[in-house]
């Protein structure tokens, strides 16, 4: 079985246990990259090698990316999924987030002139959404009349719908009428889904952050405005409510504890 044969076993499998488009390329990426970098078969790749090229990564949830794309590949293609049993699985970072205060989001979006790159940043911080499920989004995702956005697919594969203000549904309608995207809410040059490296671009430009610290910059200030607990999990797709507790409460300047009631 070739390299390609390979990739592509890995990819269809990865479709069959429903993983997101978006998932499915970054493990194939990574799985493309770590064979061409060992330059031979990867049944023949030991675990001592594997764990020295892991250690080659900066970041704790690079290592832990890396590991998740190399189990499944070593376990459903190459069968050799005792070559992880000795492999260590880095700890998690437990850096908070560093937030932006509402003023300072506010100010930098009325800066950006190019509505289509200031839509983006909008709605990444007026709905909290993530990166791949900002590049998902289609243009019936949008409810005008309810002022919502529905997320589909996102960590997980759990849709969810999340509210968001009538301003930014208005200058949604701007947008459209100006740019006219025929599929996706956001679209390349050429249309299809506009380019992740764009977003961040457009975020590192404007913002100075990345689209992430959008993220946790809407979560963090529905807590400071007294939103309950469990409404901001559910608005940003959090699995357990202690994920939104341990991270945001910590955050939020005018965190209540009665809100976790």
């Amino acid at each position: 079985m070739n390299t390609l044969t390979k990739l592509e076993i890995f990819n269809a499998n990865l479709n069959a246990k429903n993983y997101s488009q978006r998932t499915i390329e970054q493990y194939s990426s990574i799985i493309q990259k770590f064979i061409s970098y060992h330059k031979k078969s990867p049944e023949n790749i030991t675990s001592e090698e594997i764990v020295i090229y892991l250690s080659r990564l900066n970041s704790s949830s690079a290592k832990r990316q890396h590991i998740g794309a190399l189990i499944n590949f070593y376990t459903h293609v190459i069968g050799q999924p005792n070559k992880f049993k000795r492999i260590p699985y880095p700890k998690k970072d437990k850096k908070l987030p560093k937030i932006l205060s509402k003023q300072e989001v506010i100010s930098r979006i009325k800066s950006i002139q190019n509505i289509k790159h200031r839509m983006i940043v909008s709605v990444l911080y007026g709905s909290g959404i993530r990166l791949s499920e900002l590049l998902d989004l289609r243009l019936n995702d949008i409810d005008g009349d309810r002022n919502t956005i529905f997320v589909r697919h996102g960590k997980g594969g759990k849709d969810r719908v999340v509210p968001v203000s009538n301003n930014l549904i208005q200058d949604l309608r701007e947008y459209y009428r100006q740019y006219r995207p025929e599929s996706f809410l956001f679209e390349g040059q050429n249309g299809g889904r506009y380019s992740s490296t764009s977003v961040q671009n457009i975020c590192k430009k404007y913002m100075r952050c990345n689209p992430h610290s959008l993220r946790h910059a809407n979560l963090t200030h529905l807590i400071e405005s007294g939103v309950h607990i469990s409404e901001v999990s559910k608005r940003a797709g959090h699995s357990k409510i202690e994920t939104t507790h341990s991270t945001y409460s910590h955050i939020a300047t005018t965190f209540n504890p009665v809100t976790t009631i």
